[in-house]
């Protein structure tokens, strides 16, 4: 019997969920590999819930649900409907007590009060599920000490085969002669875990001038620290193209800070190079774990990333831990053509709509983006709007300062 689910997404982007790579992994690519068997999958954002026709489907998945009104709707007609409705969380985003282990908070983006408030209205919304799907098994265990009473399964990111097709790998040894290290943060929530390695980094670029290292995201690094010609940086890249940066480079990073957030977040920093054959640098979590091999460096210790380093400096070395790198990786990728979400029948749902001319877009300016919420947010809550702002942070430093 055929299956027809439902993905709605609560992204803070709304229509635009498709920029988000976590709503790829959670609902674009799961819906195209329930399509490519033959399913019925369709995803739409969470504000365009009272559009669709909710009789058609049988399941419901809602990706990092927080209770809002809309949902409320869902959960109303969906018990009516007899729909199996299911959360997907893919970040620690319900426990309010470890708010301020919050990628926006730790980068000063968000006030650690606006943090607590946004993870309760998640944790509401998590336990009005009696179904729920993780990512990795560590989130799995932060949930049960909020909602022990829900069924949950382990259902972790994967990387459909035509992504991994649509550009071929470079070859090792052309990689190792032109030695480029890539950082891939995407957005400004990484500053704070690469300021644990920006000290090595530079030294360690400064005794090896033949390498490069080119940061692909907007986070804030110390230029001065860096010899110019050894630093590139580059804006925020659209996921489709992050293959034409990554199956070039000699080796990519992954630095992670230790807490309980970055704890539960999964290894696909490392498949998404692994696959094209390059080895990959990281701090270590548990679900990284999983892909152990000679291309994949799990530590937190400097030293160990300068001996990985010069260990891949020798050809046969670098050829090897590149073989092992691309078969351990290739176990997080299914076989997955490549789907049209532009829907006829849905016509009039914007977020439905817009999904393949999403996909199919060239870079999207994140400046823009970044200051439409903004004035959105100003708009709906100006005092929160304030309390959350640079300009209040500056204020009270000075008023501080002036107090002293």
């Amino acid at each position: 019997m055929q299956s027809s689910t439902l993905f709605v997404s609560f992204s803070k982007r709304g229509i635009n969920y498709a920029l988000d790579a976590s709503v790829r992994y959670r609902c674009i690519f799961k819906a195209e590999q329930l399509r490519s068997r033959g399913n019925q999958a369709d995803i739409i954002h969470i504000r365009d819930i009272r559009k669709i026709h909710l009789p058609d489907y049988t399941t419901v998945i809602c990706h990092r649900p927080f209770w809002c009104r809309e949902l409320s709707y869902l959960f109303r007609h969906g018990t009516r409907l007899r729909l199996k409705l299911l959360a997907d969380y893919d970040d620690q985003l319900f426990r309010p007590d470890l708010a301020a282990d919050s990628p926006t908070v730790q980068n000063d983006r968000e006030s650690l009060q606006t943090a607590r408030r946004q993870s309760k209205l998640s944790r509401k919304a998590l336990r009005k599920f009696a179904h729920c799907q993780m990512s990795t098994t560590h989130l799995i265990d932060s949930a049960m000490k909020v909602h022990h009473l829900c069924d949950y399964e382990f259902v972790p990111n994967t990387l459909p085969s035509y992504w991994v097709d649509m550009y071929a790998a470079v070859e090792p040894l052309e990689r190792l002669q032109q030695k480029i290290i890539r950082y891939f943060p995407g957005t400004a929530n990484h500053t704070a875990n690469f300021v644990l390695v920006e000290n090595f980094l530079s030294q360690w670029l400064g005794q090896n001038p033949d390498v490069i290292l080119e940061v692909v995201g907007n986070i804030r690094i110390n230029t001065d620290k860096f010899k110019p010609h050894q630093l590139r940086q580059r804006a925020f890249v659209d996921f489709n193209l992050l293959p034409t940066l990554i199956r070039d480079s000699w080796v990519t990073i992954a630095p992670l800070d230790k807490n309980s957030f970055n704890e539960c977040k999964s290894g696909l920093k490392f498949w998404e190079s692994g696959v094209f054959g390059v080895p990959v640098i990281a701090c270590n979590n548990t679900d990284m774990e999983r892909f152990r091999n000679d291309g994949l460096l799990l530590s937190a210790n400097t030293r160990d990333w300068e001996e990985f380093l010069e260990h891949l400096k020798v050809p046969d070395n670098y050829c090897s831990a590149c073989s092992a790198a691309h078969r351990a990786a290739m176990s997080a990728v299914i076989p997955t053509p490549p789907e049209n979400f532009s829907l006829s029948q849905q016509a009039g749902i914007p977020s439905l709509n817009a999904t393949n001319a999403l996909m199919a877009a060239d870079n999207t300016n994140p400046v823009i983006s970044i200051h439409h919420r903004r004035f959105k947010k100003l708009l709906r809550d100006p005092r929160r709007f304030w309390r959350d702002s640079k300009l209040r942070k500056l204020t009270s430093r000075s008023s501080q300062q002036q107090k002293g």
